[in-house]
């Protein structure tokens, strides 16, 4: 629409905003609350919700809104208004994706026009669909967020929060099966509901022992512990849900478990690069390690 009605340019009308407006910002808040909740708990599939709550919001703002009868009657600064506020709805799902679906969350990026330190900014500045850049050149590209049933939705919610700690999958079409392939795929369907996974899946994570030398609480966040942790030849950065199980100063010279080929995530403004192993214990988080002296980027079998 904005390819069509205004050019392919998305522009801010000052003082265009009304009731919708304030609504659409309502909304936008509590997604934000609700996925910030959820996120420090590391309730992944909860907190994605929230981005899908935002999209659904933007998607009747638009029906509401009607663009294409604004144009049609020549309302350029409301139309600019509805268009604002529908791509800083749209930038604001990616960042709310951007932890789990890093690249789907750069391709809405370059799609809205906005630079490449798009994410750079405070998380508290992030979120507010009024701090969209005044004017964006947008660039067309393929649908990222299709129309889809609600069963649907929430089938792509579990899939995508099971697959947080290996990535995000190609989006690419998918292949034709057939022979030995379609057999695999079948049998890893078949166990699918017993939560199996095959050996081959299992080799693709790269478990390290990891010594912290580091730890700090992050600000404004009741849940998450900002770790530095040493490979060896590398230190990370490691943000971890274990502010309410462990003082950060505890957890200074101990040997953790790091899964070490997981894609980088943004979490309240820090990047965090890699994910610690704990087990759950009821209420308990308790952060996995190993017995006896191992050498810090040890992999672990």
């Amino acid at each position: 629409m904005v390819k069509r009605f205004r050019e392919g340019r998305v522009r801010r009308a000052r003082g265009g905003e009304g009731e919708a407006e304030s609504n659409l910002n309502y909304l936008a808040r509590e997604a934000v609350e609700r996925y910030v909740r959820h996120m420090e708990a590391t309730n992944f599939q909860e907190a994605l919700k929230a981005a899908w709550q935002v999209i659904a919001a933007a998607n009747k703002y638009l029906d509401s809104s009607a663009p294409w009868a604004l144009a049609k009657e020549k309302k350029l600064e409301r139309l600019d208004t509805v268009l604002y506020y529908a791509a800083a709805s749209a930038r604001l799902a990616a960042v709310l994706v951007s932890p789990v679906m890093p690249e789907t969350a750069e391709k809405m990026a370059r799609q809205l026009g906005l630079p490449q330190n798009w994410l750079e900014r405070t998380f508290a500045h992030l979120p507010a669909l009024e701090n969209l850049p005044d004017s964006l050149g947008t660039k067309l590209g393929q649908p990222i967020f299709p129309r889809i049933e609600e069963e649907a939705r929430e089938a792509l919610q579990r899939k995508v929060a099971a697959r947080i700690a290996e990535g995000e999958a190609p989006a690419g079409e998918a292949e034709e099966k057939t022979g030995e392939k379609a057999a695999q795929e079948k049998a890893a369907s078949d166990g699918e509901g017993q939560n199996l996974v095959s050996m081959e899946e299992f080799r693709r994570l790269d478990l390290r022992a990891a010594r912290v030398v580091a730890a700090e609480a992050v600000p404004k966040s009741k849940n998450l512990l900002k770790l530095q942790v040493t490979l060896g030849g590398e230190t990370r950065t490691i943000v971890a849900g274990i502010a309410r199980h462990y003082a950060p100063e505890a957890l200074v010279g101990r040997t953790v478990i790091l899964v070490a080929n997981l894609q980088p995530a943004r979490l309240m403004g820090v990047e965090s690069q890699g994910m610690l192993l704990a087990a759950r214990d009821g209420e308990r988080l308790v952060v996995a390690g190993v017995e006896g002296e191992v050498s810090p980027g040890a992999k672990i079998q």
